[in-house]
C-alpha cells in the first residue's frame, strides 16, 4: 500500500531526494522553489511525497490550488456551452480546481516517478489524497496534467475506468521538432522551397524593419518585458495562470545558464522576446513575449520561432519542445503535433458521470493540420 505525505512548502522535502525521482525540468526542487517564491496570484501549493510498502520513496508532485475561468480553459462545444450558460448564470464555471503538476502551462508531465516504482499506483495514490487530505471548501475540480505517449499506459490504468471516478480527456497538444541538422543553413535547405521561402522572407522583413537578436540572462527579466508577455496572455484562446515578473527573476535564478531570453529589438527598444531552457539534448520554448504593434511589421512572431529553432541547432540539442498553441504557425517550421492527455473530475461524482457521457462532444481531439514541410521524408 503507497502511503502519501503532504506539506505546505518545498523547502520541507529534501531537494537530492526529490531530484532523484527522474521527471521534467520544470518540476525540479530548484523550479518548484522560484514558483513557491514568485507568490503567483490565485496558486496555493502543497506537495506530496509517496513511499512504497517498504519506505522507499515511489513517487513526489506539486499539487496546486488555482482560481480558474474554466471558458478560458476549454475549446469547442464546451467552451460554447460555457458561455451560452453564463448568459443566465454569469459565475459559471468561474471556480477554483486542484491540480497534480507544477503549475505552469507548458505541457510538463504530473509527476515524478522512481524507476523501481508502479506508476498506476502511484498516481492513484495521489490521486486518493486529493480527494480523501482535502481542507475545508477546497476546490470541487480536481486535475493531473499532462500525460504524454509514454505515460498513457500508466494514466489508463489508474484512471481509464469509470470506476475510479476520474475522466482521462484530450488536452492542448505539444508541438515538438526532432533536430536533425548541424547548422540553420542546412535545416533552412531542408526545406521545400515554398516553406523556405517564407522563412527567409519574414527574415528580410525583419531586417529591412531595422531589427535585430540578442541574448539575455532569464534573471534579468524586469516589468517592460512582462507588460510583452501580458499582451500574449491576453490574447491566449487557454489560460491557467498569470505569471509575475517575480516568477521569471526566480525560475531564471533557479535555472542558470540553462534558461535564457532571445530578444528581439528595434529602434533601441525591445518588441519581443522569448524564453527558452535547455536539459540534456531538449530545448523548450517556454513564454513569449510579443508587442503586436510591430508583429505585422515586422513578421515577429514567426521570426521568433525561426529564431528559437536557429537556437536550439547551434545549442546542439536533438529535440525542440514549442510548446502548446499556435500549432498551425508551428506545422510550417516542420513541428509535429504531440498528442496530450489530462485526468480530471468533480467532487460530485454525478458531475464526473455527465462529463464521462458525452466526453466525445466536450473534449474533442483537437485536430491540427498536417504538412509536407521537408523535401525528404524524414
Amino acid at each position: 500500500m503507497m502511503r502519501v505525505r503532504l506539506v505546505d512548502t518545498i523547502e520541507a522535502v529534501d531537494s537530492a531526494s526529490w531530484d532523484s525521482l527522474g521527471g521534467d525540468p520544470l518540476s525540479t526542487h530548484a523550479v518548484l522553489r522560484a514558483v513557491e517564491r514568485a507568490a503567483l496570484p490565485g496558486v496555493e501549493l502543497r506537495y506530496a511525497t509517496v513511499e512504497d510498502a517498504d519506505g522507499r520513496l515511489a513517487g513526489a508532485a506539486p499539487l496546486a490550488r488555482i482560481a480558474i475561468d474554466g471558458e478560458r480553459l476549454t475549446h469547442g462545444l464546451f467552451r460554447w456551452f460555457i458561455h451560452a450558460a453564463r448568459t443566465v448564470r454569469p459565475g459559471f464555471l468561474r471556480t477554483t480546481l486542484s491540480l497534480c503538476g507544477t503549475p505552469l502551462s507548458v505541457g510538463n508531465p504530473p509527476v515524478r516517478i522512481a524507476p523501481h516504482a508502479h506508476a498506476a499506483a502511484v498516481l492513484s495514490a495521489l490521486a486518493r489524497a486529493m480527494v480523501e487530505h482535502a481542507k475545508p471548501g477546497e476546490a470541487p475540480w480536481l486535475v493531473f496534467k499532462e500525460f504524454g505517449l509514454s505515460d498513457r499506459p500508466a494514466a489508463e490504468a489508474a484512471f481509464g475506468n469509470a470506476h475510479t471516478g476520474w475522466l482521462l480527456a484530450p488536452s492542448e497538444p505539444n508541438a515538438v521538432l526532432p533536430i536533425e541538422w548541424s547548422s540553420y543553413e542546412a535545416y533552412l535547405a531542408s526545406l521545400r522551397s515554398d516553406y523556405r521561402y517564407k522563412i527567409r522572407k519574414a527574415a528580410r522583413q525583419f531586417a529591412r524593419a531595422g531589427c535585430e537578436v540578442s541574448v539575455a540572462p532569464l534573471a534579468a527579466y524586469d516589468s517592460d518585458l512582462h507588460r510583452l508577455y501580458e499582451a500574449v496572455l491576453d490574447r491566449a484562446a487557454v489560460q491557467l495562470e498569470r505569471l509575475t515578473p517575480a516568477f521569471f527573476v526566480e525560475l531564471g535564478k533557479a535555472l542558470g545558464d540553462r534558461a535564457w531570453l532571445l530578444q528581439f529589438h528595434c529602434a533601441g527598444r525591445v518588441i519581443g522576446w522569448v524564453a527558452m531552457l535547455l536539459d540534456g539534448e531538449r530545448a523548450y520554448d517556454l513564454f513569449h513575449g510579443i508587442d503586436y504593434r510591430e508583429n505585422v511589421r515586422c513578421a515577429l512572431y514567426f521570426n521568433q520561432l525561426a529564431e528559437v529553432i536557429r537556437c536550439a541547432i547551434e545549442r546542439g540539442v536533438r529535440q525542440l519542445s514549442l510548446g502548446q498553441s499556435t500549432e498551425t504557425s508551428k506545422a510550417r517550421f516542420g513541428a509535429r503535433p504531440v498528442p496530450l492527455w489530462i485526468a480530471l473530475r468533480h467532487r460530485r461524482r454525478a458531475v464526473t458521470r455527465g462529463m464521462r457521457a458525452g466526453r466525445h462532444i466536450l473534449f474533442p481531439t483537437k485536430q491540427v493540420p498536417t504538412r509536407r514541410v521537408f523535401r525528404e521524408a524524414g
